[in-house]
């Protein structure tokens, strides 16, 4: 494999417009390929292709593969597609580096430190929040796990893991993440993101045994409840980093509220009744028909109230 700058021998890199340019030749950066590196046999498991690391190379012959429609993809065979994913996968990993980097770059320089967040809200649409929190993520993974890092930009891991990563090591110091960045790097290499997420929660518990105490504390100091808006145009409401035992309770006693609304005729799945029965709980109310009304979904004035302690509501089982 060879590249060579389109110039005179005698001329210096850097130089105007070579002899070639002047004969209709564009300047500019030619790369010369073994036939072996664009065969589709490359795209197999371990195949060159298969394997190159990520950049200008990997990105055009991806290209020429794919064809500009792709209608080249046709042409591969099972293994062979595996492998272009594999590849495009790769420089995915390497163009979410490239954005961090980027972003952490923007930021650090002294005349855009302060407005930083806000010239790139500007530049790309996003609301000023949005582009801060991207910004100090990536100051935060760049400055704190090198290696993580240096790992997503070689096409090792992915934006996921590195997210991961940085979720679970945020609760420990500076020190403790450096010591974790490395192992955790490596072994993201062969996790899926659940068996990461415990390797990762493991480590940071052998590195400061306080720390799940800790994380569950502050997370609780952020909790809230809130409303938005589906894109169905109907409704939701969520409840964040809440004490445990109390969650538990409660979805208990919705679920309880719901097998009464189920045994007393109130039609709909065991989800819709879910629903009903949270929606009554917080606006006090009575979806239940009255005795001998028969089946009825009018939500009614509160007249229900929690059954005494180690019962079961009217239906309940």
């Amino acid at each position: 494999m060879s590249a060579a700058l389109s110039r005179e021998p005698d001329e210096p890199p850097g130089c105007g417009l070579s002899g070639d340019a002047e004969q209709g030749i564009p300047q500019g950066l030619y790369v010369t390929l073994p036939a072996e590196e664009l065969t589709l046999e490359g795209f197999a498991a371990d195949g060159r292709a298969d394997t190159m690391a990520p950049g200008p190379l990997l990105a055009m012959v991806l290209g020429a593969v794919a064809g500009e429609n792709g209608e080249g993809l046709a042409g591969l065979s099972d293994d062979q597609l595996i492998g272009f994913l594999s590849g495009t996968g790769r420089m995915a990993s390497r163009l979410a580096w490239a954005r961090m980097a980027a972003l952490a770059e923007f930021a650090s320089r002294p005349r855009r430190q302060d407005f930083a967040a806000d010239e790139v809200a500007s530049a790309f649409g996003l609301n000023w929040m949005s582009a801060a929190g991207e910004i100090e993520y990536a100051r935060t993974v760049a400055r704190r796990l090198p290696v993580t890092f240096a790992a997503l930009a070689a096409g090792k891991i992915d934006p996921n893991h590195v997210r991961i990563i940085e979720d679970v090591t945020s609760i420990l110091s500076d020190e403790d993440a450096a010591a974790a960045d490395e192992i955790l790097a490596e072994a993201a290499q062969t996790s899926t993101y659940a068996r990461l997420r415990r390797a990762a929660t493991r480590l940071v518990l052998r590195l400061d045994p306080g720390a799940v105490r800790k994380r569950k504390e502050k997370a609780r100091r952020e909790a809230r409840v809130r409303a938005f808006r589906e894109e169905s145009g109907n409704a939701g409401i969520s409840g964040r980093e809440m004490p445990s035992v109390e969650v538990l309770a409660s979805m208990q006693h919705v679920e309880d509220r719901a097998r009464a609304l189920r045994e007393s005729g109130v039609p709909g799945t065991w989800e819709e009744l879910k629903v009903r029965a949270t929606l009554d709980l917080l606006q006090e109310r009575d979806s239940r028909p009255p005795p001998g009304s028969g089946s009825s979904t009018t939500a009614t004035p509160a007249t229900w109230s929690p059954p005494p302690p180690g019962t079961r509501p009217p239906g309940g089982a």
